[in-house]
Order: structure tokens, then C-alpha cells, then sequence
């Protein structure tokens, strides 16, 4: 029994690629929102406190107003987070992330690649070793990622869980449902917490780039995930990040009203 198609499939590379980039988007559009939105307040309000200081020679009247109305963008953007099922969705999409990172690193010794041509250079430098299957199943190219899947020994029961979430990351790409129901327990029995926690992460952002495929809502799926895994790292609780934006929204505003009014 073939396994059935999510929806009409080209299989080329590129078109694999754009497919998954769609679904990502749809995926975090949400909080790819809350974090431009964000940005662009602290934009704002660093060009606002540096028009005051130096055309205005009013350095403190500059931060004031720079602070305004970067705080009213931070508001508005971060209102949605009132929401309990988008925090946790956000919440563990930032530990999964920060975890993946540092992975990575460790594993390979560099950064993670974003783009194509950075996965190209990669590729080329890494002809074998950790890491090569999860950038070509992001390249599009399935049979060499099949190959390299089957290269793979794992040396743990996290290892082995997470060479399952590539096969079935590899089935999602090639437009075929996955069959996540057998992953849904054994999570659970992984004996390293903190793995444990990761590996129910990178089995939620699946599960949510199915559900945007269905049409459906993936936060939803997220927020299931976050209450399941229990705590995440306390940098990755919400109130923490909105520390950091903010005090890093203050600090750029007073950096530039200081540069403005020594340049005035």
C-alpha cells in the first residue's frame, strides 16, 4: 500500500525546496511578524532619538521619543503572546533553535547554513560526516540524502530517533504523508532529558509543517508539544526574550542619541 500524497508534487529540487520554503513561512508567519515588527520599532526609535540629538541638540528628548514609540511597536507586536498557545508555540520553536545551534557546532565545528549557496560551500567541505543529511533533504536533493541517511550509525536511542525524524522529514518532502504515530511514544522513553526534550521539538515542528500542508492551524500542535516537554531553558521563556529586545532597543537608542548629539 503506497503511502498517501499530501497534494499535486513536482519533484525537482527546486521545486522541493520552494515547497518547503512555503510551508515554513506559513508555518511562522506568525512569529516572523512578531519579530520584524519589533525591529522595525527599534529602527524607528534609534532614527527618531538621532534626529533629535542632532538636529534638535536635545539628546534626552531624542531617547524619550525614541523610547515611545519603540515601546508602542514592542506592545502591539508582542500583544498576540497573550495568547498561552502562541507563547508556548514561540517558546519552543526558540529552545528548539538554540539547542539545533548548538548542536550543530558542536558536531561539525560550524554554523548552521541558511541559504543556498552557503549549503552549496558546506556540502562541498563536509563530503561526509553529521549534518550532510539534514542539508540536502533542505537542498531538495532526496536520493543523496537517502544515501546519506543510510550511512548513518546511531550511537544512542536520541540518535536513532532522530534519524527517524529524517526519514520521515524525507517522506514530507518527496509530497507523501508521514507516518508520525509510531514516533509519538517512543519519545518519551529516551533516556536524556534534556535530548528528550529536543527530540519531542524537532518531532512538533514536523507535525506542524504537516498540518500547514492540511491547511490546518500548527500552533495549535506546538502549544501541545511545549505543554508535553514540560520547561523549557529559562533564556527561551518569553518574559526573558522581551527582556532582551527591550533592553537591547534601549541600549541602541541611547548609543545612537550619544553618537547623534557628539556629531551635533
Amino acid at each position: 500500500m503506497t503511502t498517501p500524497s499530501i497534494a499535486p508534487f513536482e519533484r525537482s529540487e527546486i521545486a522541493i525546496r520552494r515547497r518547503a520554503d512555503r510551508l515554513a513561512a506559513a508555518t511562522f508567519a506568525r512569529f516572523r511578524n512578531l519579530y520584524r515588527l519589533t525591529s522595525l520599532g527599534i529602527v524607528v526609535g534609534t532614527a527618531i532619538a538621532s534626529f533629535f540629538a542632532i538636529y534638535g541638540r536635545s539628546p534626552l528628548l531624542g531617547i524619550a521619543a525614541g523610547v515611545a514609540i519603540t515601546g508602542v511597536c514592542v506592545v502591539f507586536a508582542w500583544r498576540p503572546l497573550l495568547d498561552p498557545d502562541l507563547r508556548g508555540a514561540v517558546e519552543l520553536v526558540n529552545d528548539h533553535n538554540c539547542h539545533e545551534r548548538a548542536e550543530w557546532r558542536a558536531e561539525t565545528g560550524t554554523k548552521v547554513p541558511v541559504g543556498v549557496a552557503a549549503m552549496e560551500r558546506w556540502l562541498a567541505s563536509h563530503p561526509s560526516g553529521p549534518g550532510r543529511a539534514s542539508v540536502l533533504l533542505r537542498m531538495g536533493r532526496l536520493d543523496a540524502a537517502d544515501r546519506a541517511i543510510a550511512e548513518m550509525e546511531p550511537k544512542t536511542p536520541e540518535e536513532a530517533f532522530g534519524i527517524e525524524i529524517l526519514r520521515e522529514t524525507r517522506t514530507f518532502l518527496a509530497g507523501r504523508r508521514p507516518d508520525l504515530g509510531p514516533l509519538q511514544s517512543p519519545w518519551q522513553t529516551l533516556p536524556d532529558p534534556r535530548e528528550r526534550r529536543h527530540r519531542r521539538e524537532c518531532l512538533a515542528l514536523l507535525e506542524a509543517e504537516v498540518a500547514a500542508a492540511d491547511r490546518l492551524d500548527p500552533i495549535s500542535l506546538l502549544a501541545v508539544a511545549r505543554r508535553e516537554i514540560g520547561e523549557v531553558h529559562r533564556s527561551m521563556q518569553m518574559a526573558r526574550v522581551l527582556a532582551r529586545w527591550v533592553l537591547f532597543g534601549l541600549l541602541m537608542i541611547v548609543i545612537c542619541a550619544a553618537l547623534g548629539a557628539a556629531l551635533s
